[in-house]
């Protein structure tokens, strides 16, 4: 499993990730915010992680959770899965999908402007108004420009990738 978090915009995610995950490798350019998670992991669940600067790192990983955009050409296998917010502004390897479908919980569909789509309002409520139950929304659905997965089809081809 790899993040590719360059900013450290969603370090504590880190520790989440190795609750599940043995082999968690870490990509970022602000490497102190990490580390610091990692100690922390380290320390509660006895889990470590490669935190780094290296994108090459990322090159043997099944997924790759990148929270930013990716603006850099990353050295990805073919099968590699990315889950990322936005397109990538350059040509990066692997199946990226950066758009999803999600069902809004009852309440916050009433208040949505119609203007604005589902996700930016739940993001926006996330991060400016403090509804952090929004967090734990589990997607219907991701796709890119050409196909859609489910999330069983999704932990399908990564557990078919790890068969090989």
């Amino acid at each position: 499993m790899g993040i590719y978090d360059l900013k450290a915009t969603a370090c504590d995610f880190l520790i989440n990730v190795l609750e599940y995950c043995s082999d968690v490798v870490a990509v970022t350019q602000k490497e102190r915010p990490y580390f610091y998670v990692a100690d922390r992991a380290l320390d509660e669940i006895g889990a470590t992680a490669l935190i780094t600067k290296n994108t090459s790192e990322l090159s043997e990983c099944d997924l790759i959770i990148a929270p930013s955009v990716i603006d850099v050409s990353l050295p990805l296998k073919a099968s590699a899965i990315v889950l990322t917010t936005k397109r990538p502004k350059c040509k990066v390897g692997g199946m990226v999908y950066y758009r999803y479908n999600f069902s809004m919980p009852n309440g916050f569909a009433g208040i949505k402007p119609e203007e604005l789509d589902e996700e930016y309002f739940c993001s926006a409520l996330y991060t400016l108004g403090a509804q952090y139950e929004l967090g734990s929304i589990v997607p219907l659905s991701c796709r890119n420009e050409n196909m859609s997965q489910t999330v069983k089809s999704l932990c399908a081809a990564i557990e078919s990738q790890k068969m090989q």
